[in-house]
Parts: structure tokens; sequence; C-alpha cells
């Protein structure tokens, strides 16, 4: 409730912010540029404003104010957003039957993957690399709109040849949430907030010497549950290969990812795999906290998301690993402490002798979240015009100054904003400083080479940490479905791996 009344003040502050901006810019003459009159149709995804209901009292508003303000600025312009879809509608069919039609949305959320991957039409939305370049009239002294982002966000979205396809301005991120008052009692002091495994370790020995449970993860059957797991591969893979990823990223070097075929290429060449002990190293790092920080039986079928999370509201634990949606869960479960939030920690040599100096902390998650919008060419949708374009520009200008950011943002209560100067909720403020970290992710494709190959990945690590199996074992049982994944994956991929591919003689 406490973090709950401060983010109302938040809201009515820069509620007053941007009415007063709203007379300034009135006042100096800068709404005199626009030649379009009518309507823009938007569909903003997760922050769509709604009116509220029996089972989402809260829903987001922020838009709309912001909306309301810009058209006292431009009174020949109406913002219209479209409602989110609800009912298990297809977002992407949706969206490609519009553009067919010529009847898409004028701007509309979309990964940018999606239109550099060409699962979106080629042609249906406007490149904005140069629209960047101009000055955001709404932001005092700006001389470049582009200068309002963060170099790890445009590096997300560009394209193979620079392009910039979106307008991205907020961020899906994820940290170790802490019970503040559980801390207080173990005496420990959060003045400087952990960064290492090592200091993560020194905080759970804190905790335990207070008779307090650390944390757990969830590890139950379902398929929700396994996204823990795959958090854990990037966390670790990404710091532990970080030295490799320029040998790693053999086919498609512009990217701060690995696609499918490197994943494969990785496997191929001994990246990845059973035969090299990086690869599983992360295994006795989360056996030892399992055995020495976690509540008994955790690691088991009965092990899921609902349950940790039940365990952090009760106070049973002090620490969970959740996103930064987590905090309009705790608003909603109505959590009776305060609470703060870290990065989740990454490891150095203290802790492995595979770690590297790389901070992964911000691998597990990114510029992915509701905030990310393209606008429509004619071929997408046909009412598109020049002066309809500027208009639509000129808005998410507007969207995109610090205020306007962190009140449309912090309104969901699930995203952070990331415009330079903006300003997240107190719970996840620790996150930002992520966005100026390399956007390195290293994958090995769990989630992307089957579910087959998950499902036994998945249930040998569970069996390794109740010491069912030793790593030995382990290996022998992953060795086969990892081969059999690999042979699906290059059946599947359309292009010939074998000139990526070491041989004998290449590898000399």
């Amino acid at each position: 409730m406490k973090n709950f009344a401060k983010l109302l003040c938040l809201v009515l502050c820069l509620t007053l912010v941007l009415t007063a901006a709203s007379v300034a810019m009135a006042e100096s003459g800068a709404t005199d540029e626009l030649a379009y009159t009518g309507t823009i149709t938007m569909y903003a995804q997760a922050l769509s404003p709604d009116e509220p209901t029996e089972t989402n009292p809260n829903p987001p508003t922020a838009f709309r104010t912001v909306a309301e303000e810009y058209q006292k600025l431009h009174p020949g312009i109406t913002i219209e957003f479209i409602p989110q879809l609800t009912g298990g509608q297809d977002y992407l069919t949706w969206l490609k039957t519009r553009i067919a039609g010529g009847q898409a949305p004028d701007i509309f959320w979309t990964h940018a993957s999606q239109i550099n991957g060409g699962y979106i039409p080629t042609g249906s939305t406007v490149e904005l690399s140069e629209y960047l370049e101009r000055p955001n009239k709404y932001i005092e002294g700006n001389e470049k709109w582009i200068d309002t982002f963060y170099e790890s966000v445009l590096a997300t979205n560009r394209g193979p040849n620079g392009e910039q396809p979106v307008i991205n301005a907020d961020y899906v991120g994820t940290a170790v949430y802490y019970n503040k008052e559980l801390f207080d009692k173990a005496g420990i002091d959060m003045s400087k907030t952990p960064e290492t495994w090592a200091e993560y370790v020194a905080i759970c020995d804190q905790l335990k010497a207070a008779g307090i449970t650390p944390w757990a993860f969830s590890f139950g059957n379902n398929q929700d549950d396994t996204s823990y797991v795959n958090w854990f591969t990037r966390l670790f893979n990404t710091n532990f290969y970080y030295d490799e990823f320029e040998e790693l990223k053999c086919i498609d070097p512009n990217k701060s990812t690995l696609n499918i075929a490197e994943v494969v290429v990785g496997f191929k060449n001994g990246y990845f795999g059973v035969d090299n002990p990086k690869w599983l190293a992360w295994w006795d790092l989360m056996k030892e906290q399992v055995k020495n920080y976690m509540p008994n039986d955790s690691i088991s079928a009965a092990s899921t998301r609902d349950t940790v999370a039940s365990m952090f509201y009760n106070q049973q634990i002090a620490m969970i690993w959740e996103g930064s949606w987590a905090v309009r869960n705790f608003q909603n479960a109505n959590i009776s402490f305060e609470y703060g939030s870290f990065p989740f920690p990454y490891p150095t040599n203290e802790s492995s002798e595979y770690a590297t100096d790389f901070n992964s902390a911000g691998c597990v998650g990114g510029p992915l979240a509701a905030f990310q919008y393209a606008i429509s060419t004619e071929r997408a949708n046909s009412t598109m015009t020049n002066d309809k374009l500027e208009a639509c520009i000129d808005w998410l200008m507007y969207c995109t100054t610090p205020e306007n950011d962190s009140l449309i943002c912090n309104d969901n209560m699930s995203f952070i904003p990331t415009i330079k100067g903006s300003t997240p909720l107190e719970a996840n403020a620790g996150l930002v400083s992520l966005l100026e970290e390399d956007p390195v992710v290293i994958d090995d494709g769990m989630m992307t080479l089957g579910n087959e190959l998950l499902d036994v990945y998945y249930r040998t690590f569970q069996q390794y940490l109740q010491d069912q199996v030793t790593m030995d074992q382990a290996k022998e049982i992953l060795r086969p479905a990892v081969e059999e994944a690999l042979e699906d994956a290059m059946d599947n991929i359309e292009m010939d791996l074998t000139p990526y591919i070491k041989t004998a003689e290449t590898a000399e």
C-alpha cells in the first residue's frame, strides 16, 4: 500500500507537469507545424487505456491523459486507442489481416524483430531513422530525438542495415525483490546492493544465520515454470561465453544475440553440449543454493510460480527473482511489508573458474515490452498520407518526453520507462542501470531447439539437484536428446551450415 500511495503521488505530480508543459507549448507557438487534421488510430497493447471492470479494477489510463493534453495542443487531431485484444485472439494474425486489407492502425505495437525478420509484410512500416535525427520539439534543448534513447535500446531494435523500425521507450526487466523487514532483522546493510554471485551468497549466509530462509525459485512441471531455468541459462551462459561471443555469432555478426542457426553451429563446434564442462557449470552453483539457502523440498513438481510467490507474500522467504511486472502483483496481493529490488547477481571468478568480467544481469529482459510502436505505410493503411505521417511522428515525440514516458509506463506498473531522464517506480529503480550495459545475450537454445529436449534437460536438472543422478550420468542422459534435437533443427533451417561447422582440419 505504501508503494501504491507513492505511485498515486507520482501520477498526480506528473499530471501537473503535463498541464504546465501543455501551457508552455501553447504559449511558445509550437502547435502550428502540423497540416493534418483528423484521427490517429493506435494499438498500444498493454498500455492501452481502458475502463475499470470487476476483473480489472485498475486498468491503465495514463495514455488517455497524455492524449488529452496533446489534443489540447492540436485541436484538429484526435487520438483513438484500439482496445487490447482479448478472448485468445492471435495478435499477429489480426495485424496481418488488417495490413492485407490496408486497414492497419496508424500506429501499432510490434517487436522490431518481427519487422526485421519479415514476420510482418515488407513495406508495411515506416523506417524511422531520418525522423530520429530531428529534434524533439517537446524536450527543451534537444537537438536529435535519437539522443534521448539508450544505445542498448537502439541496438536491440536495429535492422541489418541500421534501420530503426520502431519507437521503443520501455523495458521489461527482472530483479531480486527483497523483504526490507527481514533484511533489517538479519542486519543486512543495503546501502550498496549486491552485484556479484559471491556477494549474493554472502547475503544468503546472513539471512540463514538469522533463521530466515533466503529464497526459492519455481520448479513445477508445467511449461510456464520452465522460464526460470531459461533465465538461469541466459544469465550464466552470457557471462561464461562472453569472451567467445564474436566466434559464436558466425552468421550474423551485427546482432547482440544468437539466431537458431548459430546456436546449432555452437553445439556442433563444441561450445555448447555435454562435452564442454562450461555448458553445465552453473548447475553446481545452483545445487549449492538449493542445499543451503532454499526451503526443504523446494525442487519438486509441487513448486510453481504461485507457490513461490505465496512464500514471499507470507514472509516465508526473504527474496524472490521476478520480472518488473511483480510490482503490480505485489499491489494486487496487498502485501504488508516494504520491499526493494536489485538486479540479479552475475558470476565472477570468485564463484566459478568459467566466469568472465561481463555483467550479465541485464540479459534476462530487455526493451521488449509494451512501448514499441511502428507506423503504417500507405500499403498497410490506405489513409496514411505524408501529412498524417508527420502527425504520427509528432504524437510519438510528445509521448516520449521523460515526463510522459514515466507517466505512461509507471501507470501499468509492469515496465520501466527508458527515455533518458525518465523516472521509474521506486521498486524498479535499480534496473535502470542495466540499460547502460552491453546488450549481449547468449542463449543456448533450450527454448528453441524443441520441447522434447527442454523436457529432458529440465527433468535431468531436477534429478541432479535432488542427488538422484551424478553430473556424468546427467550428461549421458542429455547426450542423445541433444543430438536428436540438433538433427531436427538442421533439417528445418533453410541454409547450408557446413561452411560454419568446424572439421578436424579447420579446427587445427
